[in-house]
């Protein structure tokens, strides 16, 4: 979960999932756990069509 934070740190726009999926080279299942854990958490959010840091 952290390398997710980590790469949307360096983004200066939200990320769509399949371009976290393949910066982080992890299947989509695992992906999507990490997701919606850190969105549970208040760490990340949907952004238009992608996710950012809150």
């Amino acid at each position: 979960m952290d390398s997710v934070v980590e790469i949307l740190e360096r983004e200066e726009r939200p990320m769509t999932r399949t371009a976290l999926q393949a910066a982080l080279q992890v299947n989509n299942a695992r992906l999507g756990t990490a997701l919606e854990r850190l969105s549970s958490d208040g760490r990340i959010e949907r952004a238009g069509e992608g996710w950012a840091l809150i």
